[in-house]
């Protein structure tokens, strides 16, 4: 709507808003005021900026949801959209001119007053990167002012912003708008060479279309020089319109052909000159800045990065011209002033520079870097704690490009940060100011301020052993000063004392044992002691008290009073009080303090490393070598020199007594890698229970959490596990992948154990089965040992499991118990029930004796419990089972296997929670499947409705979805999540969840479904068959036991439900007993309804009719028997029903219409509802010729739900010919 619109066609109110908005847009887009963040004459234009500030504040902002509210559609729209885009541009003014506040303020009002609109999601990206959106403001303002070049450069720049796609399409506008003609581009040929235009490209509705000009030889097209969109003319020609971008083929062909043409004149050169090193980098320096003007960044690093690569004898002076444009292009695209958030991408261009030929950066040729960083480091300030840090950090890495004085300069600047650093934070992080302090030992000041914070330690060991190298240093500083003579006798006996603690009797036992009331004890007696307060909180979150685990860690002051084990400890807490932010806040300070001493650690390390390793080399080359490594090199074939000579200096490195103590710091440093990754799991779990753009950014979080020490923790094992699984949990399978298989190529079997764990963790059981039996095979004890308890876990069988259990170190009770567990399954099969609960309450109680301090423990003492009640249906196994594995998840949060069996847990306590509205519990315990049965049948019967409504409302549904969603986040690979969650929205007759469900599982690549697989194979072979049977007797057995003992007039619902499921067990039993037994289960199921006609058991019973008819079909007719035998196993009797029932008039299908059993199957579609029928059914109507039937039945060909659900099976398991095969008869029958 125009702002200008005659005021009798709008109200009164809508006109002033639009006025006001109008005189914004005056303010903010004029020719003075371009809003870049650079500029610092923001005074002069304060009358202006008060303006704005006025307008927004106190005439748009108060009267736009007033003035909204009468506009009517569609203006409203477009009212929307122009309020939203003025007080965008003056969001990024206010922004610009560093008027933070205003401005947040301001894009949240645009957000908000132009939702539903491009300019309203435009802003509320602007509200979650208000930095980036003023950038693209400022590219809007140039464009408006005809400074199209700077705004395209802009532009181009927030292009890449893959989390503010609305952001990106606006900034790609610009990139993309064509450019308009200044004169009409020169045409011009002679005898064929010259300029002329050639082809057609992106031709417009309205005839234009865009061709491209090239340089020719002999009409012949060369190289292409720019492009035109032009009109075609009444008289042959065509009219230039503008100019447009060259088409990326183009594009690439240019510099291809420029390319060819500066390789054959190097060549031409290099054949008539045989010139110094100089002489040849020299020009190919001043080649690259001529052709500077318009190239891209990244292709002039990596030419000026490979020309000093080639030519690396020359001289400093020749090199210092691309030395200076290395440094210049690399740091280009660095915000200015330095914030903090970019200090990682400064890191990394510097360590790309120290990539650069040791020859050419001697002291003058890492001066430009040098200065570089300074300069950046210095924009950082010392306004916050965060800042000064990073200034030491960075001139860290500025002291490694320079030695001597230089360097001696820049650590005395770092000195001085440090020391004013210390005194900043030295109330609230005395630990941390001590270690500065002592670093800076040779300034007695330094030595002095550390002597009042040493004093004042706890009185318990616990800082003072974590303290004590520092403790140390500053002990043998301040015994030279005379001073502190009393202060050094009280700090050297408190120092000795901790170390003393170390062996009290007792105490390791009191640490580990994780009992509550002797810790609490302990800890009253000896309230300093961080130890044992640590594990007090430890054993409280164990038992689910966590603010009083909280309580106790934080009883020591602030978090800066803890040692690092208390603070990891109270973050683990703290993020599972739900105070995420503290927790991260709290690791975020842990990792600003301890990761530039495993930077530097690292530093020294690699760079020793490197030294050493060249002075190794260099003596081979000069002969130098050992005669029994020379003898061996000799004789060696030379495919195989190379591997004698590389595991000879990995002996020597190994052995060098300059690298050992590097190493041990570079080691001991790497304490600092798991803060980090629980740093980054507490992020990675919290965008678990996220959606859209917040799990998104959540995921960044993490991500960048990790890859913050991604470089610094190379070769730390741990580190680079732990990445990979984070890496595969956030889609990056390339790089989880590269991170293990860097893992493995060290051949280092216990670490490929680790490996094998991760793999299983993430659901790659393929991956983790396949290396687990590497490694049993390849490793020695324990290592071995350990490998088949992990492949006896992911066993398929029981069998299976029995043969790898027996193959681990059985003089492990852990191992004892889970082979003990295996033989009262065993029983169970057999019906051994109250003996195979005997061996389990056994194993049971070694399971709970360390389940107070051990996940491992607490998650196998569930499993036990959740056994137990299989074997006996005592509900409180289940609740218990439920409740022990809450405590393993909070003693390992991270845990996938964890967080999928608690999930379980739940979804059984669920099911038979909403069964027990219907059915006795008590009388009949419910297994999982058995309790989904049963909800199935109540879902097709006369509950339906009754079903769906509670199903949704839940609240052990929903917490079981969560786990689900939560398992699927850790445990990315695996199917189980994504399948249980289906059945769950089935039963609720959740389309919408189904649909939403479908487009995550889509969204996933190659899931892992060899458990699938492998069963499938087992099945359609036969191989469990004998088992299946037996089992099945087992359970038929137990439950005609519990059946004899309900009266059908007392406990109708639940005798008809026990009915039902032995219809299930005596169906699945007709698979190998034919139709008799089938029949018994349609008998069974036709019982179930008489005694409870709202449980929907008909369905079952005209399936288990249809399924005798089968087995007699194939008995009388040869033809048919061949069908059945071949396919019941491989697609199953709905797919054979649907084949038949696509050829009606086959010899099949007359076949079994001939049965008896089929007819009485017919009959009793006229017994139930119409919404009551499916799939099967309308195939029976169908062979049945019956179409009053066939018509009832046919909404189940396109009923939504089933399709879905089906679509995810297809998904989860594509080798499941059930379920492709169904799908193709759905299409066919349906169309498509």
């Amino acid at each position: 709507m125009d702002r200008h619109e005659s005021s009798n066609t709008i109200d009164p109110r809508l006109e002033a808003l639009l006025a006001s908005v109008g005189r914004l847009a005056e303010v903010v887009r004029a020719d003075d005021l371009d809003p870049s963040p650079l500029r610092h004459d923001w005074g002069a234009h304060d009358r202006q900026l008060d303006e704005v500030r006025r307008l927004v504040r106190d005439e748009i902002l108060p009267a736009a949801d007033a003035a909204l509210a009468v506009a009517a559609d569609p203006e409203a729209a477009r009212v929307r959209q122009f309020c939203a885009d003025v007080l965008g541009d003056a969001a990024g003014l206010l922004c610009a001119a560093r008027d933070h506040e205003a401005a947040m303020a301001t894009v949240t009002a645009a957000a908000r007053l132009g939702a539903g609109t491009e300019a309203g999601a435009l802003a509320a990206e602007g509200v979650r990167d208000l930095e980036n959106f003023t950038q693209l403001i400022r590219a809007w303002w140039l464009v408006r002012h005809q400074r199209r070049d700077e705004a395209r450069l802009l532009a181009r720049k927030l292009s890449g912003l893959s989390l503010l796609p609305t952001l990106v399409a606006s900034a790609r506008v610009i990139v993309d708008a064509p450019e308009p003609l200044k004169r009409a581009p020169v045409l011009f040929t002679f005898n064929g060479c010259g300029v002329r235009v050639y082809g057609q490209r992106d031709v417009r509705s309205d005839g234009t279309y865009v061709t491209t000009r090239y340089a020719t030889f002999l009409f012949v097209p060369l190289v292409p020089i720019d492009a035109y969109r032009v009109a075609a003319a009444d008289e042959g020609g065509y009219y230039i319109l503008h100019r447009e971008p060259l088409s990326r083929a183009t594009r690439t062909w240019r510099w291809l052909f420029l390319a060819s043409l500066l390789v054959a004149a190097l060549s031409v050169a290099a054949s008539r000159y045989f010139g110094s090193p100089d002489y040849r980098l020299a020009t190919a320096i001043a080649e690259i800045q001529r052709e500077e003007p318009g190239a891209e960044r990244e292709a002039l690093l990596g030419r000026y990065e490979a020309a000093l690569a080639e030519f690396p004898e020359a001289g400093i002076d020749t090199a210092l011209p691309a030395i200076e444009a290395i440094v210049r292009l690399a740091t280009a695209d660095l915000a200015e002033p330095l914030t903090v958030a970019e200090v990682p991408r400064l890191k990394r261009v510097i360590r790309r520079f120290e990539a650069l030929p040791r020859s050419v950066r001697g002291e003058r040729g890492t001066q430009p870097m040098v200065a570089r960083i300074e300069a950046l480091a210095a924009q950082l300030g010392e306004d916050s704690d965060e800042a000064v840090d990073a200034q030491i950090r960075l001139l860290t890495d500025a002291r490694r490009l320079v030695d001597g004085a230089e360097s001696e300069r820049l650590a005395g600047r770092q000195r001085a940060l440090r020391l004013a650093l210390a005194g900043r934070i030295a109330d609230a992080w005395p630990l941390r100011a001590i270690r500065i302090y002592a670093a800076s030992a040779d300034d007695p000041q330094a030595v002095t301020a550390a002597a009042a914070l040493i004093d004042r330690l706890d009185d318990g060991p616990s800082q003072w052993l974590e303290l004590a190298d520092a403790i140390e240093t500053w002990l043998g500083a301040a015994r030279g000063l005379g001073s502190l003579d009393a202060a050094v006798a009280r700090a050297s006996e408190r120092l000795r004392a901790a170390r003393g603690s170390l062996t009290e009797p007792g105490r390791a036992e009191l640490l580990a044992g994780g009992d509550v009331e002797a810790l609490r004890a302990a800890l009253g007696a000896a309230p300093g002691d961080q130890a044992i307060a640590v594990a007090l909180a430890q054993a409280q979150r164990g038992a689910g008290d966590l603010e009083g685990a909280s309580a106790t860690l934080t009883a020591f002051g602030g978090p800066g009073r803890l040692v690092l084990d208390g603070q990891v400890a109270l973050a683990s807490v703290w993020s599972e009080l739900g105070r995420v932010d503290e927790a991260e806040s709290l690791l975020r300070r842990v990792l600003i303090d301890r990761l530039p001493a495993f930077e530097d650690a690292r530093a020294a390390y690699v760079e020793a490393r490197t030294e050493e390793t060249q002075r190794f080399v260099d003596r081979a080359r000069a002969g130098d070598l050992p005669p029994d490594l020379a003898q061996r090199l000799d004789r060696a074939p030379e495919p195989e020199q190379a591997v004698i000579f590389t595991q000879w200096l990995e002996q020597q490195l190994a052995e060098s007594w300059e690298l050992k103590p590097l190493l041990a710091a570079y080691t001991a440093a790497a304490e600092v890698v798991p803060v980090a990754l629980l740093l980054g799991t507490i992020q990675l779990q919290r965008a678990g229970g996220l959606e859209g753009e917040a799990r998104a950014a959540a995921l960044n979080a993490a991500e960048q959490t990790f890859l913050s020490i991604q470089a610094e923790a190379e070769g730390v094992p741990s580190y680079h596990l732990g990445l990979g699984e984070v890496y595969h949990r956030l889609g990056k399978r390339d790089e989880g992948d590269r991170e293990f298989a860097s893992l493995l190529a060290a051949d280092d079997q216990a670490i490929a154990l680790e490996v094998a764990h991760a793999y299983r963790g993430l659901g790659m059981n393929e991956r983790a089965r396949s290396l687990s039996e590497k490694v049993y095979a390849a490793a020695s004890s324990p290592i071995r040992e350990g490998a088949a308890m992990l492949r006896s876990l992911l066993a398929t069988t029981l069998e299976e499991q029995r043969t790898w259990v027996e193959r681990s170190d059985l003089t492990n009770p852990g191992v004892r118990r889970k082979l003990a567990s295996i033989e009262a399954e065993e029983l169970m099969t057999k019906g051994a029930w109250a003996q195979a609960d005997r061996k389990l309450a056994e194993v049971l109680e070694g399971y709970l004796a360390e389940a107070e301090t051990q996940g491992s423990s607490a998650n196998n003492a569930a499993v036990t419990m959740l056994q137990r009640y299989h074997c006996t249906g005592e509900r409180r196994m289940l609740d218990e089972a439920v409740r022990v594995l809450e405590k393993s998840r909070r003693l390992a949060p991270d845990s996938a296997v964890v967080v999928s069996n608690l999930a379980g847990a739940v979804d059984v306590l669920a099911a038979v929670t909403l069964a027990s509205a219907w059915v006795d519990i008590q009388r009949l315990p419910l297994g999982q499947s058995e309790a989904k049965d049963v909800l199935a049948a109540l879902a097709r019967g006369r509950t339906r409705t009754a079903l769906n409504r509670r199903v949704r409302e839940e609240p052990l549904v929903q917490r079981a979805l969560d786990l689900y969603r939560q398992t699927a986040i850790l445990a990315p690979r695996g199917p189980d999540p994504y399948e249980s969650e289906g059945s769950w929205f089935d039963l609720a007759e959740d389309v919408d969840a189904l649909r939403e469900l479908l487009a995550r599982v889509e969204r996933l690549e190659s899931l892992d479904s060899s458990d699938a697989v492998v069963a499938r194979e087992r099945h359609l072979r036969g191989d469990d068959d004998e088992l299946t049977q037996t089992t099945l007797s087992t359970l038929l057995g137990r439950l005609d036991l519990r059946i004899a003992k309900l009266d059908r007039r007392r406990h109708g619902p639940t005798l008809a439900a026990a009915t039902l499921l032995r219809g299930t067990y005596l169906e699945t039993q007709s698979n190998f007993d034919g139709a008799e037994r089938a029949l018994e289960a349609g008998a069974a199921y036709h019982l179930a309804h008489e005694i409870w006609p709202a449980l929907g058991s008909r369905a079952d019973e005209t399936r288990a009719l249809v399924t005798a008819a089968g087995h007699r079909a194939a008995r009388d007719s040869s033809e048919f028997g061949a069908v059945w035998a071949a396919e019941l196993r491989r697609i199953g009797i709905t797919n054979i029903l649907l084949t038949l029932a696509r050829a009606p008039e086959s010899a099949n299908a007359a076949a079994l219409r001939a049965t008896p059993e089929f007819g009485r199957a017919l009959a009793s579609l006229g017994e139930r509802g119409e919404e009551e029928l499916q799939l099967l059914d309308w195939a029976v109507a169908t062979i049945g010729r019956d179409a009053a039937h066939a018509e009832r039945a046919r909404e189940a060909l396109t009923r939504e739900s089933r399709r879905l659900l089906r679509r995810l099976d297809a998904r989860l398991d594509p080798g499941d010919a059930r379920t492709s095969e169904l799908l193709a008869h759905l299409d066919a029958l349906t169309g498509g």
